[in-house]
């Protein structure tokens, strides 16, 4: 920093930093030198020491003001060393610079400082340099004090405003930005604009904010409450008054309005707000005739476009709320705050009470919900805001009061009941003939129901849009006070109970449900609450739960459902009530579909022991519960257990429904699957004939049982080695479901699927493609596609496109594979085993191995911990993890994982099994590339010999050990023996 005397030091804020190198340049510009921390104060200088300097060598101070700068220690040193020289200010050393909207305070108030707040910047830079001149003024006027002052935005001119100005208003700057815009526009001609919307949804608070936001635009601003014609008289005759026209004692109307017409003819820039008007035709004649102003209206009418422009006014948005909780409260806890807003459906009346009672009882987000959930609307009864004359309790009486049509009596009452988002017209038509008169005829005719509509959404008490009628949920809440509640509880429940439904392959019928499902919801809650019909309401939960799990794939809210039926059904029913199991039995198949088979196992079992202690060993509920438990064993990989409960059922299904029935054929089909992974091929197939041969006499061939019964011999003749029949199986599957269902069905993605795996375990990759795109594409389509099974398609791409060598689209799809499995399965779901499998299996293809561990080590952890440490899928990852160190030649991990994959396979299928086989082969391999040539070819001609011997010399596994033999071990093999 320079020594040299200098004009002026400014002094300043870091706020105000921008300010302050203004003002120097404007100085400097004229000539003058000054000092500025910004420029010349350098890094590594001692800042108390230059400040300290700048002070003494500067011949005056500058003092930037704004609220901030009074804060600041710094600051006030420097402008007290100023002042101190010079405390009569005849030298003006010291000279505030005003540059914000602040009084100056202390003994800066002394002073008369330049002030530039506000001015436009060629003025501000003038004010600037003549406050500065020590010179000798000009003793000139500053012109006719007659002319009107500019005031700036917060400052009134003539005005009757009472009411301040709300200091917690919040958000609504669209609409204030579009009122302001529209009155700009017709700046110097007439317009009105009228705010609709619901009772204490604002409009009067943004009317008022906008009276002070815009209102120093006007001459006049004046506020009429609008309620009935006498308060419009009212709030004029106070007009004519203040303004001079009449003396304080006349009271007749036509002279008041004839003053008030005849000046807003003949004068421009006034703004009148006529609040809470309650229709056009009430108020029209008295409204200014030929006004030359602007007007705004609130009304909860709608019906205004005849006069102006109409801005409807909705509840605070999802941004807004939250905004104004935080500013009203000032609670530091947010928690509950969410769950709070969606019950008080953001009206801002409702927050405003609810800040109110938080604030005066000291309580939480939290503890007002839970008391707004016992009192509800009793609640919203206390603390109305000052000069409203409503609460939310009260607010929306006034336009249900002015409703006497009983069939639009009736429409509310029904409404009070269904979601309050978005009721579609089309469910009153299709319950109508079930509807009580008159509302049922009005229903029926599109005029007269148009009619019953438009006279509700007049009023403000519903929208609507797209053929959606949605209504506030406070005051569904104000109409089920006033309402018969278990009338119209019971009706809806019975209504919806008779003859809303669904059938699973009826897909016309999900369409239908699916536009009913909130209703359906909204009813079943309302009848729970008020414990009506009770028995129906835990049959909708538990069809809602099927709906969810079953079409829409949404898995938290069909457990959400089932747990609600589940309650209820136990509280009344009892434990041992068939409808009880059966909702046990869906929770049960979700958790197994979910990998949550702890929780699948534990409701199986119960309902499995109370239906034996009801019905004895037989009973169809009874068989199809050991049915489900024996396919959750196999999932987990307890097979001698799910071949045992299979065996038994099979056993009671035989002598209950006799050997020929399509029941038996479902389990021995069961069975056959089982057999088929614990490796017993030939019974597996004598088994699946057999409830092939069932299943075609009891029902026919071409039936989705059939075509499942095709899928696991397919499997089976995969693991035989015959191929050929393999495809044949598959490929019949898939005719039969192409034939019994539409193209683009569930089932037909599903043999796809199965038909592209086997061309996979094939190496046939080009085959398998496109059948994975097409099973995609219907999957994409379907309603009811599990997106479990979506991520599967996409999993089997990753690993096609990996053998295929395009490693980048492979990346894709199985990142795709585990997004969608993220977002609909639990985080630790046995199917996020196979992704990481493939994941790691691309890796290894790129020879990225230290990529590959990790996705390798993922899967190995989920396998083990739900399926065990010898299930064949955990003994797969064990193997990969050897294979694995083998290619980076850790050596010393790689031989006990393959030891252990080895000894674990044994265990599990014996020496006779493929994937033994297959152990022996890799153990083999690690031995011979590591010199270990004696044991490594003893153990690759034992793989050899089983290979041939159990899966035959066409199988892929003999003819891959083979060719290894021929092209790696021959040529020395002699030598080492």
């Amino acid at each position: 920093m320079q020594s040299d005397d200098r004009d002026f030091f400014i002094s300043y804020t870091s706020v105000d930093e921008r300010w302050a190198m203004w003002v120097a340049e404007e100085l400097e510009k004229k000539g003058y030198t000054t000092l500025v921390q910004a420029w010349d104060f350098t890094p590594g200088t001692n800042f108390i020491q230059s400040m300290h300097t700048a002070t003494i060598n500067c011949k005056r101070t500058i003092a930037i003001l704004s609220e901030k700068y009074y804060e600041s220690l710094y600051t006030q040193s420097e402008w007290q060393a100023a002042f101190a020289e010079d405390p009569t200010s005849e030298k003006s050393k010291l000279i505030p610079v005003r540059i914000s909207d602040h009084k100056p305070k202390g003994l800066l108030k002394q002073i008369v400082y330049i002030d530039l707040f506000g001015l436009e910047e060629e003025i501000a830079k003038t004010k600037l340099i003549d406050g500065v001149d020590l010179s000798k003024r000009a003793r000139n006027s500053q012109g006719f004090p007659g002319t009107k002052k500019k005031r700036n935005s917060g400052e009134l001119p003539v005005n009757n405003i009472k009411l301040m100005r709300n200091k917690y208003f919040t958000g609504r700057s669209i609409i204030l930005d579009e009122i302001n815009t529209e009155f700009t526009i017709h700046d110097n001609s007439s317009f009105s604009q009228i705010l609709t919307g619901t009772g204490g949804v604002g409009k009067t608070q943004l009317a008022l904010e906008y009276a002070y936001n815009c209102g120093f635009e006007y001459d006049v601003v004046w506020w009429i409450e609008a309620e009935d014609p006498k308060m419009i008289i009212e709030g004029y005759r106070e007009f004519a008054y203040k303004m001079g026209f009449i003396e304080r004692d006349v009271e007749d109307s036509e002279i008041i309005l004839s003053s008030v017409n005849s000046w807003t003819s003949q004068n421009r820039k006034w703004l009148f707000i006529f609040d809470n008007a309650e229709t056009l035709e009430q108020v029209y004649d008295y409204l200014p005739i030929h006004p030359q102003g602007h007007i705004i209206i609130t009304s909860r009418n709608t019906n205004w476009n005849e006069f102006g422009k109409v801005l409807e006014i909705d509840v605070f948005s999802e941004l807004e709320a939250p905004i104004f909780m935080r500013k009203r409260t000032k609670l530091q806890d947010e928690s509950g705050l969410d769950t709070l807003l969606v019950e008080l459906g953001h009206l801002p009346l409702a927050l405003e009470q609810a800040s109110a009672y938080i604030i005066n009882n000291c309580i939480t987000y939290s503890e007002y919900k839970d008391l707004f959930d016992k009192f509800r609307i009793e609640i919203l009864k206390k603390y109305p805001p000052l000069k409203y004359n409503y609460s939310v309790a009260t607010t929306w009486v006034v336009s249900l009061d002015k409703i006497h049509d009983e069939s639009s009596r009736q429409l509310l009452d029904i409404l009070a009941f269904l979601y309050a988002d978005s009721v579609d017209i089309q469910f009153f038509t299709t319950v109508s003939e079930h509807l009580d008169n008159p509302l049922s005829d009005k229903v029926n005719n599109v005029l007269e129901f148009n009619e019953i509509i438009c006279k509700l959404k007049e009023y403000s008490l519903i929208k609507c849009s797209s053929n959606k009628i949605s209504i506030h949920r406070l005051l569904q809440e104000v109409i089920q006070m006033s309402t018969d509640s278990k009338k119209w509880i019971g009706f809806l429940v019975n209504l919806v109970y008779d003859h809303l439904d669904y059938e699973f392959e009826d897909k016309k019928s999900w369409m239908t449900y699916k536009d009913m499902v909130d209703q359906i919801y909204s009813i079943a809650n309302h009848g729970n609450r008020h414990k009506i019909e009770i028995g129906k309401v835990s049959f909708l939960y538990h069809q809602l739960g099927s709906f969810f799990n079953m079409v829409l794939n949404d898995f938290k809210r069909a457990e959400s459902m089932y747990l609600e039926a589940l309650k209820i059904r136990e509280e009344i029913f009892g434990i041992y009530s068939k409808d009880t199991i059966i909702t046990k039995n869906n929770l049960a198949g979700l958790y197994k579909d979910q990998g949550r088979y702890a929780e699948a196992e534990e409701l199986y079992l119960s309902s499995i022991a109370i239906c034996e202690a009801i019905f004895g060993a037989k009973g169809k509920l009874l068989l199809t519960l050991k049915d489900n438990l024996a396919q959750l064993y196999q999932v987990v990989g307890k097979y001698e257990t799910a071949r045992r409960l299979l065996i038994e059922v099979i056993d009671i299904k035989t002598s209950f429904y006799g050997s020929e029935s399509s029941f038996v054929a479902t389990s021995k089909g069961n069975l056959g699957v089982i057999l088929t992974t614990l490796g017993e091929y030939e019974k597996a197939e004598i088994l699946l004939i057999e409830s092939l041969e069932i299943e075609s006499n009891a029902t026919g061939t071409q039936n989705e049982n059939t075509a499942s019964i095709f899928d696991a011999l397919a499997n089976v003749y995969t693991k035989l080695g015959k191929y050929n029949l393999a495809e044949k199986y598959f490929k019949d599957s898939l005719y039969i479901r192409r034939t019994i269902f539409t193209s683009e069905h569930y089932d037909v993605a599903i043999s796809l699927n199965n038909l592209a795996t086997f061309y996979m375990e094939m190496h046939c990759f080009n085959e398998a493609e496109p059948l994975l795109y097409e099973s995609l594409d219907i999957s994409k389509k379907i309603l009811s596609m599990d997106p479990c099974e979506i991520a599967t398609t996409y999993n089997n791409l990753g690993k096609v496109l990996t053998e295929t060598g395009e490693y980048e689209n492979a990346m894709k799809m199985l990142e795709k594979s585990i997004k969608l499995k993220k977002e609909y399965m639990e985080e630790e779901h046995i199917d996020f085993s196979a992704s990481y499998t493939n994941l790691g299996n691309l890796y290894m293809s790129l020879e990225e191995y230290d990529l590959a561990e990790p996705f390798f080590k993922d899967a190995f952890k989920i396998r083990k911990k739900i399926l065990g440490t010898k299930h064949p899928e955990t003994i797969n990852s064990i193997n990969n993890l050897g294979v694995l160190y083998n290619a980076q030649m850790k050596f010393d991990k790689a031989e006990p994982l393959l030891v252990q994959a080895l000894d674990y396979t044994k265990d599990v299928f014996g020496d006779e099994h493929k994937d033994t086989i297959e152990s022996y082969y890799s153990l083999s391999v690690f031995y011979l590339q590591t010199k270990r040539q004696k044991e490594g070819i003893e153990l690759l001609f034992k793989a050899i010999k089983l290979s041939k011997k159990v899966l035959g010399e066409e199988h892929e596994t003999t003819i891959m050990i083979n060719d290894y033999i021929r092209s790696s071990v021959l040529p020395y093999a002699k030598i080492v023996f």
